[in-house]
C-alpha cells in the first residue's frame, strides 16, 4: 500500500469515525428532546382534565374511557388505564379497540416509585423492568414504555354530595394550605417505535450532512497527499537515475521547504558528479593522445 492510500484511508476513517459519532450524540438528544415533550405534554392535559378525578372518585367507567381517549390522540400513545388510589383498575382502552392488549399491573410498574411521584418504566424483550434510553429503544421497540402519574386533588373524597364541580373548582382555585390527595392514577403505553420514526428525519439529516463531509475530507486528502507525494516521486526517480549512472541536468522539484532542500543537495551532488565526469573524460582524451604521440614517435 502506498503512502497516498495510507493518508487517504486514514483521513477517511477519521472523518468516518467522527461523523458516526456525530449521528450517534444526534440521535441520542433527538430521542430525549422528544421524550421529554411527550411527557411534559401529557402532564399538562392531566392537569387540565380535572373531571378525570371526579370519575375516578365515582368510579365511572364510561366517563373514564371518554377522558382516556383523549390521551390516546398522541400518535406515540397506544393504551391508556385509569386505577383508583389502592391501584384497582378502573378504565383501560387500547388505540385498536380490541381490548385484548393488556398493560403490566399498575403494582409492578410503580414498585419502586413514591406515592405521589410520576414515573417511566422500560420493559426489555424478555418482559422484565428494563431502561428507558436510546439504546433500549432499538433492541425492545416493540415493547412499549409505561408512564404512570399520579392524579392529585384538595377535596376530601370523604365528603358527600360530591360532583364534578367541586374538582374542577378545586383545580382552578385551590385553598391556600390545602393538602393534596391522590385520587388515582393514569398509566399510559408509550410506543418506542413511533417515536424513533418521529426522530428519524433530524437523524437522517445529520446522517446524509456527514457522508458529505466525510467526500469532501476524501476529496482534499487525495489533493493534499498527491501534493505532497509528487515531490517525492521526482526525487526517487531523480535518484533512481542517478544510481544508473544517466545523469541529468538538474531538476526542478516543487514542494515544501524540507523538500526543495533536499532537491537541492541532491542536484549539487548530481551537478558535481557530472563536473567530475566530464574532468575524467578530458584526462582520458589527453593520456589517449599523448600515448598515440609517443607511439608515433617510435
Amino acid at each position: 500500500m502506498s503512502l497516498t492510500t495510507k493518508i487517504n484511508a486514514l483521513v477517511i476513517a477519521v472523518a468516518l469515525l467522527l461523523s458516526l459519532a456525530l449521528g450517534g450524540l444526534t440521535a441520542l438528544r433527538e430521542y430525549r428532546i422528544e421524550l421529554e415533550r411527550l411527557l411534559a405534554q401529557t402532564s399538562a392535559k392531566v392537569q387540565g382534565h380535572p373531571e378525570l378525578q371526579f370519575y375516578v372518585y365515582k368510579q365511572d367507567t364510561a366517563g373514564l374511557e371518554r377522558a382516556l381517549q383523549e390521551f390516546l390522540k398522541e400518535p406515540a400513545i397506544v393504551m391508556a388505564a385509569a386505577h383508583s388510589g389502592p391501584g384497582k383498575l378502573l378504565a383501560e382502552l387500547d388505540r385498536n379497540g380490541s381490548g385484548t392488549a393488556r398493560m403490566p399491573p399498575l403494582r409492578e410498574v410503580r414498585a419502586n416509585l413514591p406515592v405521589a411521584e410520576s414515573g417511566l418504566v422500560g420493559y426489555n424483550s424478555e418482559g422484565k423492568a428494563g431502561h428507558t434510553s436510546l439504546l433500549a429503544a432499538l433492541t425492545a421497540r416493540h415493547i412499549p414504555m409505561q408512564f404512570t402519574t399520579p392524579l392529585f386533588t384538595t377535596v376530601n373524597p370523604g365528603q358527600r354530595g360530591l360532583d364534578a364541580t367541586d374538582f374542577v373548582a378545586a383545580r382552578l382555585d385551590p385553598k391556600p394550605g390545602g393538602s393534596l390527595r391522590v385520587m388515582g392514577y393514569l398509566q399510559l403505553a408509550i410506543d418506542r417505535s413511533h417515536m424513533l420514526a418521529n426522530i428519524r428525519p433530524a437523524v437522517s439529516q445529520v446522517f446524509f450532512f456527514s457522508l458529505a463531509v466525510v467526500g469532501l475530507c476524501g476529496f482534499v486528502a487525495i489533493v493534499a497527499s498527491r501534493r505532497i507525494t509528487r515531490p517525492l516521486a521526482q526525487l526517487t526517480q531523480l535518484a533512481e537515475k542517478a544510481s544508473a549512472g544517466h545523469l541529468t541536468k538538474p531538476m526542478e522539484i516543487k514542494g515544501n521547504k524540507e523538500i526543495t532542500e533536499i532537491a537541492n543537495a541532491l542536484n549539487s551532488v548530481l551537478g558535481g558528479l557530472e563536473g567530475y565526469k566530464q574532468e575524467l573524460n578530458v584526462d582520458q582524451k589527453l593520456l589517449s593522445m599523448k600515448v598515440d604521440e609517443r607511439n608515433n614517435q617510435l
